[in-house]
This record gives structure tokens, C-alpha cells and sequence, in this order.
């Protein structure tokens, strides 16, 4: 009769398996009342908007940009052989548009300053120091 019944289980729950559900919970939550807000919200915000209705921004000066970073590039180097004749692809975009050099950032290293160019601001505001 062993096989139809088994016999009785007794195992130890710690805390952690508690902790897991409670934080679970919590998160569930939280994140039903920030919705709940953000729809009763939605309506006040488009009337906010209704009523500073702005002026729309004028078109801008320029209607395309396009920035080429080569990194660990000098940029003295190009110049020489734009010159020469040895780059007429960079040579004509320079002619058709601007050819200038850009400054570096403090550490010169490469995820710094692609993160300074990628975000508009220097090292101390946006972390990252080093690969």
C-alpha cells in the first residue's frame, strides 16, 4: 500500500524563497500603480499640452549633417594626403561641406571621447573613464 500513498514530505523553506516572493510582489505592484498613474495622468498631461500650445520650431539652417570619426586617426596626416590626391573621396566631401579637426577629451582614450561626442558632455558627467 506503500505505492497508492506516499508518505509525508518534510522540507525546511528559508527565508529566501519568502524574500523572492515579497520583492516579487512589491515589484508588481509598484509597477501597477505607476501605470495606473501614468494612464490617469495621460489626459491632464494632453490638456497641459492643449493649453501651452507653442509655436511649432522653424526649420533648421542646415538640412543635413553627416559626422565622419575615424578614431586614432591624425587628422594632420589626411590633410597631407588629401593634398596629394591620395584620399579624393574625403577630398570632395571636404570641398562640398567642412573639413575641421576636433578636440580630445581628458584621459585621451577612445570610449571616453566617443562618449563625449555621443552625449554632449564631458567624462566627469557621464562616467565612463575607461574601456
Amino acid at each position: 500500500m506503500t505505492f497508492a500513498w506516499p508518505a509525508d514530505a518534510h522540507a525546511y523553506i528559508g527565508p529566501g524563497a519568502g524574500m523572492a516572493f515579497a520583492t516579487a510582489a512589491f515589484t508588481l505592484l509598484i509597477s501597477t500603480i505607476v501605470v495606473l498613474f501614468g494612464l490617469l495622468a495621460y489626459p491632464v498631461r494632453l490638456l497641459w499640452r492643449l493649453i501651452r500650445r507653442r509655436r511649432p520650431p522653424r526649420p533648421p539652417r542646415v538640412r543635413r549633417a553627416v559626422v565622419i570619426g575615424l578614431d586614432g586617426l591624425d587628422p594632420g596626416l589626411v590633410r597631407r594626403y588629401m593634398d596629394r590626391g591620395l584620399l579624393p573621396n574625403l577630398q570632395a566631401l571636404a570641398k562640398r561641406g567642412c573639413f575641421h579637426d576636433l578636440g580630445t577629451t581628458n584621459p585621451p582614450m577612445s570610449p571616453v571621447a566617443w562618449s563625449s561626442f555621443a552625449t554632449g558632455v564631458l567624462p566627469g558627467k557621464h562616467g565612463i573613464f575607461d574601456f
